[in-house]
């Protein structure tokens, strides 16, 4: 068993979100690009400890964990079944809820959620 190509996994299946999007835009590659430029405001997860370091000094083994998980969630989410759109948006909030006590960049989570 192969694992499928990288351009694959950006395949939006034709129950997801972003195939839904794309339908009503009218245009296949209307907003292919628009979920990617939403994660520009995650910068606010890793910037937040550096405006007191020493309130947060381990901060950066959870966030990078925890961004890889949301990453993973966020591209569902996206590219796949809608109806996993309800689950991946409760784990990214308890993703926020888990974090936040340890740095406060973790409210940004539940931005997304």
């Amino acid at each position: 068993m192969s694992l499928p190509s990288p351009r694959a996994w950006f395949q939006p299946t034709p129950d997801s979100l972003l195939y839904l999007r794309r339908q009503e835009a009218g245009a296949p590659r209307a907003s292919h690009w628009f979920p990617w430029l939403m994660l520009v405001w995650s910068i606010w997860i890793f910037i937040t400890p550096f405006i007191d370091p020493r309130a947060f000094p381990h901060w950066r083994g959870p966030t990078f964990a925890s961004y890889a998980v949301f990453l993973w969630l966020f591209w569902r989410v996206h590219y796949r079944d809608r109806a996993q759109i309800l689950w991946s948006a409760l784990a990214i909030a308890a993703l926020g809820f888990a974090l936040t006590p340890l740095k406060p960049g973790g409210q940004g989570y539940l931005i997304y959620a």
